[in-house]
C-alpha cells in the first residue's frame, strides 16, 4: 500500500459470492475533491474498472457490489 496526504493506492483481494479476485484500488484527493478507481481482474480474463470523479472509495465499492462477477465467470468456457 502506498499512502500520501493526497490519497492511496493498494492491491487487495476483492471478494464476491464465494470467490475472490485480485483488485487494485486508488483514491486521489486534491482541493477537497476525491476521485476513486477500483479495478478487478475476474477469472484471469476480464478487467472491470470502476471510476468515480468526485466520489469516495465507498461509492466505487457500492457500484462494484451491483455487478455480477459470477456472470463474468460463466462466460469463460472450462476445458476438461
Amino acid at each position: 500500500m502506498v499512502q500520501t496526504h493526497q490519497g492511496y493506492e493498494k492491491t487487495r483481494p476483492y471478494r464476491y459470492a464465494d470467490n475472490s479476485c485480485p483488485a487494485y484500488e486508488q483514491v486521489h484527493l486534491e482541493d477537497d475533491l476525491m476521485d476513486c478507481q477500483l479495478t478487478v481482474w475476474v477469472n484471469r480474463r476480464f478487467l472491470v474498472s470502476i471510476e468515480g470523479e468526485g466520489s469516495d472509495e465507498d461509492l466505487c465499492r457500492e457500484a462494484a457490489s451491483d455487478i455480477s462477477f459470477v456472470r463474468f465467470e460463466s462466460l469463460v468456457r472450462h476445458e476438461p
